[in-house]
């Protein structure tokens, strides 16, 4: 018997006194996960929000685990509601949801995020972020600012009309979060849903590297409207565009298409560009499976800066070339979806 398998048996002890069910049969526990030191994480499924069994479920379930398995060391719960646990649906006041995701680190994926959010808004639209990397919350350096809780809602922070929401907002900026899936999926969800965004019509989510928990947890909970790959030239990174986009078939998301970033830089004394990866493998990877890349970011050094001081290029640098992408990029992003 597997270490998760001895877990679920003890758990199959502890019953529901309302339903007279125990908590496994009920389909009260999810995703179980076990790390080598003994500690245990699990998501557990309440009938309502004010469920009075939440602290008898989470004492039962410690005390049980304890007295019959030996390697047992700790337990860590998140608390979801069964109810509308698997009801896709938008927060309250937001109209569309974009995924930016990339299939690996350091490709750019919050630099494009915030200068996307803020070309929109340029556009006239009324737009939120949400940073759902909680390993590497970048998008927090917007502004350095806070968010506030009242009356059981999150306020989010706000820049130029944008209301950005990141976990960066709520830890010390040298605190490392080490969570598993349950704990990543119970905190997106409350920052998604207890955050009083407003009316929104598009809603930018950064997620982070990879293909792992937040976008899995994304497509249960609610109905993302699609999602922009991000990528380098290089064909290092072809495998992983295509982890990514496979990733968004896999959990029926749109793909919108795919914006290169660091495609090409111009030198400032003769004008030319220069492809410094060399020829493009997303280009012919676009091609052959008849992807849209929706712009190519070209290298430029006061982008990289702007972003690390927390300042939103498109905004200081108006008439830049590089602002006049972004914006092609969001003048696609409105075609699609209000055929303007």
């Amino acid at each position: 018997m597997s270490k998760k398998e001895e877990v679920i048996e003890v758990l199959k002890g502890i019953i529901d006194p309302e339903l007279g069910k125990d908590i496994v049969s009920l389909e009260f526990v999810k995703d179980i996960e076990i790390e080598k030191d003994g500690k245990v994480y699990m998501r557990i499924l309440l009938t309502s929000p004010m469920c009075p069994l939440k602290d008898y479920f989470k004492n039962e379930i410690k005390k049980r685990l304890k007295e019959k398995i030996s390697w047992f060391k700790d337990v860590e719960i998140a608390f979801d509601v069964k109810e509308d646990f698997f009801l896709k649906k938008k927060p309250e006041g937001i109209k569309r949801i974009i995924l930016i995701l990339s299939g690996k680190g350091g490709v750019g994926k919050s630099t494009i995020s915030m200068n996307l959010a803020f070309s929109l808004k340029e556009k006239g639209k009324r737009i939120g972020i949400l940073d759902a990397d909680f390993y590497g919350p970048t998008i927090s350096i917007i502004g350095r600012g806070k968010i506030y809780a009242k009356d059981g809602k999150i306020l989010p922070f706000e820049k130029e009309g944008v209301k950005i929401i990141s976990i960066g907002y709520l830890i010390d900026k040298d605190s490392p979060i080490i969570w598993r899936g349950p704990l990543i999926h119970s905190t997106l969800k409350q920052l998604l849903f207890d955050t009083e965004w407003g009316e929104i019509d598009y809603l930018i989510i950064d997620l982070p590297p990879g293909t792992g928990d937040p976008i899995i947890s994304l497509s249960q909970i609610t109905s993302p409207d699609g999602g922009i790959a991000i990528s380098t030239p290089q064909e290092v990174a072809l495998s992983d565009v295509r982890r990514a986009i496979n990733m968004l078939f896999k959990v029926n998301i749109p793909l919108i298409g795919i914006i290169e970033n660091m495609s090409y830089f111009v030198c400032e004394n003769c004008g030319k560009k220069h492809h410094i990866f060399g020829n493009s493998y997303i280009k012919e990877f676009a091609r052959e499976k008849n992807i849209e890349i929706l712009g190519e970011i070209p290298f430029n050094i006061d982008l990289n800066s702007l972003t690390d001081k927390g300042e939103i290029f498109v905004l200081k640098k108006k008439e830049n070339d590089v602002t006049k992408v972004f914006f092609e990029i969001a003048e696609k992003i409105l075609k699609r979806y209000e055929n303007l």
